[in-house]
């Protein structure tokens, strides 16, 4: 903010615009810039800053501010000004003097314990990124140009007061001053703007906003029609549901109830479209086809006219197709949650998740549709660098990861290392058909489960630096309970020997990282796949990582000697002493809670943080970068302590490097080795040629003769049920969650999810791994079910029944006989249907026994891991 430009040099950012303080509170904004401009150089603008919101106060916008008792006695600010000035040495003159969518209303301001309130003119921001944005409605038939808005979700909502003294002495618009916004929660009294994703604007330049929309890739519409707009019935009437939630209707259940919330929240239907004839509707119909029904219209991605009709013919169209209805069958270990997410402007109930079970749920299992889960919303790199790693180490490393990546889709013994290095458990699926003699280039799935990977993991690199290190694991902590390990001594299972490296997130001070020496205790050898530390010595290991208190605490370690400082010395850590835990009873706890919401200040530290140390000569060593640190530090054990965090004014960052991808503040080129690493993403990604997503058209499907079987057909007609249902929940979590295609759910390597969740993406993503694996779980059982009479059979006949099974579940996914079926059952009008094939591979391993079996071992390389799988079971087949 505020900021004309960059030097190459980090140390020689042009910042234009200063903070002043310390002056009478009776001086004006005109004053001030004559008093600077004689002193310092020419101004463009003074804001003068006398009012901010009262200490222990919050607006309330349904009061009238000009019949309530005002409070003049509350705290005042105290006077401050931001001020631009027009070249950047007369900024740099006055700095050294010192030794170092918008509108206003009154509003009212209430206090603990007092009827009096305090009336302060705020201005208010509506505020949503272009990403945010679906389409455009453009009328070109009207004066001032009017642009109707479709967007994902709710605008941020931000007031700060306004009662200031300006001066601005040129005729153009400015830079916005530093003066922080506050968010705060829908100010109408109808709730419109929670109730709402449409958004009219209207605006002067059009040609201007035209070409501004075609830059950007928003879709853009010229309705025929003119625009006409109707009030709503009873607008004006203060809301009473705060939520929105549509009451309970007599004859329909909690749960189609829930769903039908789920449906209005999303913005596909609005309130006034619920008729008495769709309720109708529901009560004629059992509450299978009712969920399956709503969970379908939730997928959509548009909303639509005729809510009444469109539920007809999806429940039409479900009663024709019965397989497609959803099956209510969960194991013991998980239960389905509805989930409802509370922001400052509105309220969304979400489809119910499978989620695993626990005891007060399975003690309460015969109510467990009474739960719900609220939900509210609203870094090592740099700490190696400052144990003297050198920089081309890291470019080497993300080098040799690039190439890798783009080789995965010609190369099938690159493409399983990848695999089979990086990708855990997420891969095995398409490394088990790589090792089979599947390829890329002629079987879809696998092509779109290796292009998920790579596009993730290109991804992951340039939004956070996230390089794979061969010699290194994520771990969990845990103590030497018998006290047999001494100070300064580590182990792991694979037993690693020597100098190792590890640290845990959040990671600040350059003593997070601790070198340590790992050895080999046999008495350990019973522990694996975590780090034991000592309970011996002065200071616990794990304490002077981050402060870290082995409560579940995952670490990075790594034994790479490049990423090793050569001294093998751990700087000092930081004193990570936490303050006095504070017992708090009921009302306390309440208090806390909402505290806690608005006060979560640790993301703000560590990305400015991040902003020192690149901007620093001293990197993470740097005394801005020392202090934030100690600032995270108590950030962390808020929760715990209540202490609330503030970071000091001076260290905000004005601006923010490009790799930190800052879209909506100046940025600059960074020169050191995360700027690098970043634009050699950014460049590579420029040269994407291969599209993440599935290309082939479900008529094109290719399909190999060779996974056909003798008795296959005497499984056919269960398989094709199977198929329906498993295809219909996939393709709901896919509209649920806005992901685009099929590999990326079932590698969990998820690239396309809407960025505006980019807080919660990571929460996001783990809970749609979660879910998808319950599906998979619950559809590989039915595979396995082969009746009440399968305790007889021999090893040797189940796997025969289970081959001739996995063959009919792979025919009614590829067959041409079947696909032309798929397409007959697609939904009338509706849209269009991902192509799906992942419910063939759920028996996996019996396709691959399979397809090896008709394979020609002769060509294969026994030293060769990619043929490893395939040389062990042709022994054995």
């Amino acid at each position: 903010m505020g900021s004309l430009g960059s030097e190459r040099n980090a140390k020689e950012l042009i910042i234009t615009q200063v903070s002043f303080g310390g002056f009478d509170e009776n001086t004006s904004a005109k004053q001030l810039t004559d008093f600077l401009e004689y002193e310092a150089g020419t101004i463009w603008r003074c804001r003068l800053k006398r009012s901010w919101t009262p200490p222990d106060s919050y607006p309330d916008f349904f009061k009238d501010a000009s019949s309530v008792k005002r409070k003049e006695d509350y705290e005042k600010v105290r006077p401050h000004a931001f001020v631009h000035f027009a070249v950047p040495d007369a900024a740099r003159r006055a700095v050294n003097a010192v030794g170092k969518v918008l509108f206003t209303k009154e509003t009212a301001f209430a206090f603990k314990g007092t009827s009096l309130m305090a009336v302060i003119k705020c201005d208010f921001k509506l505020e949503f990124s272009v990403r945010d944005i679906k389409g455009v409605n453009l009328y070109k038939d009207r004066a001032p140009f009017v642009m109707l808005l479709h967007l994902t979700s709710s605008p941020l909502l931000s007031y700060r007061t306004a009662d200031d003294d300006i001066y601005t002495s040129v005729p153009f618009n400015l830079l916005d001053d530093e003066d922080p916004w506050m968010r705060t929660i829908d100010f109408t009294t109808v709730g419109a703007i929670g109730r709402t994703l449409l958004d009219n604007s209207t605006s002067g330049g059009r040609q201007y906003a035209w070409d501004s929309n075609e830059e950007r890739r928003i879709i853009e519409y010229c309705p025929k029609r003119p625009l006409a707009v109707w009030n709503e019935p009873g607008f004006g009437t203060p809301m009473r549901d705060h939520f929105l939630c549509l009451p309970q209707v007599d004859g329909i259940s909690v749960e189609t109830m829930f769903m039908l919330n789920a449906v209005l929240h999303k913005g596909i239907v609005n309130q006034h479209q619920l008729s008495e004839e769709l309720f109708g509707l529901l009560r004629s119909q059992s509450d299978s086809v009712n969920l399956t029904s709503l969970r379908h219209i939730y997928s959509y991605k548009n909303s639509i006219l005729n809510a009444h009709k469109r539920l007809k013919l999806v429940q039409d169209w479900l009663i024709r197709n019965p397989k497609l209805v959803k099956s209510s069958k969960i194991g013991d270990d998980h239960v389905e949650v509805r989930r409802l997410v509370i922001t400052p402007t509105k309220a969304y109930c979400l489809p119910p998740e499978v989620e695993l079970s626990n005891r007060v749920l399975r003690k309460y299992k015969n109510v467990a549709d009474r739960f719900l889960r609220v939900t509210f919303r609203d870094e090592g790199m740099q700490q190696l660098k400052g144990n003297v790693i050198k920089y081309d180490v890291f470019w080497r490393m993300q080098e040799t990861m690039i190439s890798k990546l783009n080789q995965m889709l010609e190369d099938t013994n690159v493409a399983f290392e990848v695999l089979t290095t990086s990708c855990a458990d997420q891969g095995n699926t398409a490394a088990m058909m790589l090792s089979a003699g599947f390829k890329p280039q002629s079987e879809p799935h696998l092509k779109g489960m290796l292009s998920c990977i790579r596009s993730s993991q290109l991804g992951d690199l340039l939004e956070k630096a996230r390089i794979f290190v061969p010699l290194g694991r994520w771990l969990m902590g845990c103590l030497d309970e018998v006290g047999i390990l001494e100070q300064e001594t580590k182990k792991n299972k694979q037993v690693i020997t020597g100098t190792v490296v590890i640290a845990k997130n959040p990671c600040l001070h350059p003593g997070d990282v601790r070198i340590l020496e790992a050895v080999d205790i046999p008495e350990l050898h019973h522990l694996f796949d975590c780090l034991v530390f000592p309970q011996k010595g002065e200071r616990p290991h794990a304490n002077e990582a981050s402060g870290s208190d082995l409560d579940g605490d995952l670490y990075f370690v790594t034994w790479e000697g490049n990423l090793i400082p050569p001294e093998k010395r751990s700087w000092i850590p930081m004193d990570y002493t936490p303050a006095e835990v504070k017992q708090l009873p009921r009302q306390d706890i309440i208090d806390f809670f909402s505290k806690n919401i608005v006060n979560e200040n640790l993301g703000k530290i560590c990305n400015a943080h991040v902003v020192h140390a690149d901007m620093s000569e001293y990197g993470a060593l740097d005394e801005k970068c020392l202090q934030l640190a100690e600032l995270a530090a108590h950030a962390v054990d808020f929760p715990k302590t209540g202490k609330i965090v503030m970071m000091p004014h001076a260290l905000r960052p004005k601006l923010y490097p490009d790799f930190m991808r800052k879209e909506d503040f100046q940025s600059y080129e960074s020169e050191k080795i995360l700027g690098k690493l970043y634009r050699r993403i950014v460049d590579a990604s420029n040269e994407e040629t291969v599209s993440p997503e599935l290309t082939c058209r479900l008529e094109d499907l290719p399909y190999d003769t060779d996974l056909e079987i003798a008795g296959a057909a005497d499984f056919m007609v269960e398989a094709w049920q199977c198929k329906c249902s498993y295809d219909g929940q996939l393709n709901a979590l896919l509209g649920q969650y806005a992901v685009s295609s099929e590999g990326e759910v079932v590698t969990g390597h998820i690239w396309s999810m809407s960025k505006y969740t980019s807080r919660k993406r990571g929460e996001l993503k783990e809970r749609l791994n979660s879910v998808y694996h319950a599906l998979q779980r619950e559809f590989r059982r039915v595979f396995e079910s082969l009746g009440p009479d399968s305790a007889a059979f021999t090893d040797e006949e189940k796997n025969s029944l289970y081959e001739r099974k996995a063959s009919a579940w792979y025919q009614v996914t590829y067959h041409p006989h079947w696909v032309k079926k798929l397409i007959e059952m697609r939904e009338p009008d509706g849209e269009g249907v991902p192509i799906l094939l992942s419910f063939a591979w759920i028996a996996i391993d019996y396709i691959v026994r399979i397809k090896v079996r008709g394979r020609d071992t002769t060509r294969m390389n026994g030293g060769n891991p990619i043929d490893s799988l395939a040389n062990y079971l042709s022994e054995r087949l």
